[in-house]
């Protein structure tokens, strides 16, 4: 029979009991840490589980909006007037869990009291919170509402969806609740209206708000949820326009000029400043526009002729300039032919470069050619010189290599300049996606008094957008998901003070700043 050591019979004792033990404690303390965990993953809350606000207009299949009293659910949708619905004692229904929904850095809050920045608190992990839904109709531009809370010291902060719907999904929900972009924030509305209303991103498209809603005292929280005005019928009325596109017909001797944009509550007319414009029209011919609430809105064309050698330039202007927005349009003959016999004109993409191939048939005091560049086929840049052959009636042969292709579409023209000066445009060539795409970084206007807006072309990524101080306190940011192209993107900030500032765009390979001064 094997003898057994009593010393190690007593030591397996000791050590089996030992990890049995550890085992057990650390699978309770495992089990206890799930168990507490469980509640706060299935009660938090993000935009996709919010509540639609049970108040307001309703969206029928087509896209069109039911504007009865008695419209079915879910509604959601603000009505026209100045007779706010109310939503009352709306309760707080789940938790902040930032693993689920985390909100960015709290930039543009107001005290709706007096229009006043202030800063909030946030909600601390597994504190209650609401999400609701609501939606502004197109050419609305602006609207009222109000958060009031019970306690007072209630927080909000309002997103936007960006790629909206005129339609609730089988969640009742509105637009995509996954892509939102961050607007404003502000404290609890106890004294009546905000002194200014609320305007949406876009006056052609309709907005689908998502708003949240917490205590900043961390407590249990209800709210009565109002809003009014939702056809940009407010009072002063918000007088907006916004450009959608302007198109170029080329004729033998004249050009077309298309100019489109979406406006409201404004009586507009054209001023044509070069003197050189003729056959002035629009559509329709009277450029009157109420709002939604009227049916008198939406977009309106302006058509003008101009000689094919000459630029345009003509405003869009509004016969209460004080309160409405002013367009301004212009920029250099699009289609012009020069009188130098240029018999063709065309690009190839070579090894990541753009070589550029002209002839001329004859010339005439042809001093040299300036070859310009655009990204937009509207704002051209210089980028070369190529010296003319003066006077000659046999053909010539020129050429020019650009090497800063973009990766994008790109457009050329020439101008060709004669010994005394006067100068002609040829005809626009455009060239599509040659070598990589480059990544530049155009801020305007700048400086500025109110909004900046800010360029950049570069491959689908994340961007982190920051405004900083110059002391280095960020007082704004935000992400954007950006597809392959042009980036353009304006950053509110009428309410900053004047002042010198850092913007910062970030991307997952490159680093971007400007200095940029609000006036």
């Amino acid at each position: 029979m094997k003898k057994i050591n009593p010393q190690h019979y007593f030591f397996n004792l000791y050590f089996n009991q030992n990890y049995k033990r550890y085992i057990l404690c650390n699978s309770i303390r495992i089990f206890s840490t799930l168990i507490l965990l469980v509640p706060l993953i299935c009660k938090a809350q993000t935009p996709c589980s919010a509540l639609r606000w049970e108040k307001g207009s309703t969206w029928n299949i087509d896209g069109s909006i039911n504007d009865l009293p008695n419209a079915p659910s879910p509604n959601g949708i603000v009505r026209c007037g100045s007779s706010a619905e109310t939503q009352s004692n709306i309760q707080s229904n789940g938790v902040y869990d930032p693993r689920m929904f985390e909100l960015p850095n709290l930039v543009n809050c107001i005290n709706p009291v007096n229009g006043m920045d202030v800063m909030l608190l946030r909600p601390e992990v597994g504190q209650k919170i609401l999400w609701l839904n609501f939606d502004i109709r197109a050419y609305s531009g602006g609207f009222d509402f109000q958060v009031i809370g019970g306690p007072d010291n209630i927080g909000w902060a309002l997103f936007y969806t960006n790629a909206p719907t005129s339609a609730t999904n089988a969640d009742d929900l509105s637009g995509n609740c996954e892509d939102l972009t961050y607007d404003v924030c502000g404290t609890n509305f106890t004294s009546g209206w905000a002194p200014d209303p609320f305007f949406t991103p876009d006056l052609s498209n309709p907005t689908n708000y998502y708003i949240m809603v917490w205590d900043q005292n961390g407590g249990d929280f209800s709210i009565n949820f109002k809003a009014r005005y939702g056809c940009g019928d407010i009072e002063p009325p918000i007088c907006i326009s916004q450009e959608e596109e302007i198109n170029f017909t080329c004729n033998e001797v004249d050009y077309l000029l298309e100019y489109t944009f979406s406006a409201i509550n404004g009586d507009f007319y054209i001023v044509e400043h070069t003197g050189e414009g003729t056959d002035i029209d629009s559509e329709p011919a009277i450029l009157s526009f109420g709002n939604p609430s009227d049916g008198n809105f939406g977009k309106a064309k302006v058509k003008i002729n101009y000689p094919r050698n000459k630029g345009y330039d003509f405003s869009i202007m509004n016969v209460n300039e004080d309160n409405c927005s002013l367009v301004h349009i212009s920029g250099e003959p699009p289609c012009l032919v020069t009188p130098v016999e240029l018999s063709a004109f065309s690009s190839t993409c070579i090894s990541s470069a753009i070589v550029l191939d002209w002839r001329t048939d004859s010339e005439t005091n042809n001093d040299y050619f300036i070859i310009e560049k655009s990204k937009d086929a509207r704002i051209f840049t210089a980028i070369g010189i190529v010296k003319g052959k003066g006077n000659t009636t046999n053909a010539q042969f020129y050429q020019f290599q650009d090497n800063e292709t973009f990766g994008r579409t790109i457009y050329y023209r020439l101008k060709q300049v004669d010994f005394d000066g006067s100068y002609n445009y040829s005809q626009m060539i455009s060239i599509d996606r040659c070598g990589k795409r480059s990544m530049n970084l155009v801020v305007f206007p700048n400086p500025f008094t109110e909004d900046i807006t800010f360029e950049l072309d570069i491959e689908s990524q994340n961007v982190t957008i920051q405004i900083f101080e110059l002391s280095g306190r960020m007082i704004y940011e935000t992400f954007l998901d950006v597809p392959k192209g042009y980036l353009r993107h304006t950053i509110p900030f009428a309410k900053q003070p004047e002042g010198v500032y850092i913007l910062k765009v970030n991307t997952a390979n490159e680093n971007f700043s400007k200095k940029i001064i609000k006036k």
